[in-house]
C-alpha cells in the first residue's frame, strides 16, 4: 500500500505523522513494515506499507481502517497492490470526491471479483 497525499510532500514530518496514524489504525489487522520505493529519474522515495493479512475474513478491517484514514483529510489517496495466485493486481484509492460507502464498495468488489474468477 502506497499511501500519498496533494497536500503534503513526502518527506514533510505532518505527512510522516499521517502515515504513522495509518499504520496505527491497521496494526491489529495483520504484520505491517515499512519499506521505500524510488521511481526512476527521483531521489527519494515513497513510504510503502507492506501488510500481511493472514486471512481473508480480516479484508473488510484492512477496507475499513483504509476508508476511515482516506475520510479525515480529502487530499489523501492510497495504491493498494496485492498479490493472490501468482497475480498482481492494484487499485488506486483516493477520497476525493468519493463518498465513504462509494470507497468501502469499490475496493470489496476489486478483491472480491479476484477472488471469484
Amino acid at each position: 500500500m502506497v499511501p500519498a497525499s496533494s497536500a503534503r510532500a513526502e518527506g514533510d514530518d505532518r505527512w510522516s505523522a499521517e502515515v504513522v496514524t495509518l499504520r496505527e489504525s491497521l496494526k491489529n489487522i495483520g504484520q505491517i513494515r515499512m519499506a521505500g520505493t524510488t521511481e526512476p529519474g527521483q531521489k527519494g522515495g515513497a513510504e510503502v506499507l507492506i501488510l500481511a493479512i493472514g486471512t481473508a475474513g480480516l479484508i473488510p478491517q484492512m477496507v475499513e481502517g483504509l476508508r476511515v484514514w482516506l475520510a479525515r483529510d480529502r487530499s489523501r489517496s492510497a495504491k493498494v497492490t496485492w498479490t493472490e495466485g501468482g497475480e498482481e493486481r492494484t487499485v488506486e484509492l483516493s477520497a476525493d470526491p468519493a463518498s465513504d460507502e462509494t470507497l468501502r464498495t469499490g475496493l470489496l468488489a476489486a478483491i472480491e471479483a479476484k477472488q471469484t474468477e
